[in-house]
């Protein structure tokens, strides 16, 4: 399959808005590169080069850390510090759509598969993501009379 990187390469998938909940998070900037495991990567982890942010959102179900690697412009523009290394969710409109079969995208931080129930989430810079449905529903919420 073709990667895919933003939002008009997705035209065959129907998006609604939605907004994300404020939610605080701890996150580091990277000084150097590295990888974090994540279950959406294709090869099981995202690279994240200096700049990059580590961003913990909390345990896994299997009490394993759940992390990500965030570009530095899309940090910026979706978390406000909070003190320390706590940052809050600014309450961003994105783009988002339940998949009904398999995709792989190419994100930011490096190729991604979602499988049929997956969101795929497309952020105001057209950057595209996946959170898994449960992810999804505790961090987004529809954005009912917006645009994104």
């Amino acid at each position: 399959m073709t990667p895919l990187t933003r939002r008009e390469d997705l035209s065959g998938l129907t998006f609604a808005p939605y907004r994300a909940l404020p939610r605080t998070v701890r996150a580091v900037q990277l000084a150097q590169a590295e990888e974090v495991t994540h279950p959406f990567a294709a090869g099981g982890t995202f690279h994240g080069e200096p700049g990059a942010w580590k961003v913990t959102y909390g345990p896994n179900p299997d009490g394993s850390p759940n992390r990500a690697i965030v570009d530095e412009e899309v940090f910026a523009r979706t978390y406000e510090h909070v003190a320390g290394d706590q940052f809050r969710k600014r309450p961003v409109t994105v783009l988002a759509t339940r998949l009904a079969g398999p995709l792989d995208i190419v994100t930011l931080e490096g190729p991604s598969h979602g499988n049929p129930g997956d969101w795929v989430v497309v952020g105001a810079g057209g950057d595209c993501w996946f959170n898994d449905d449960d992810g999804f529903r505790r961090r987004y919420e529809p954005a009912i009379g917006t645009t994104a």
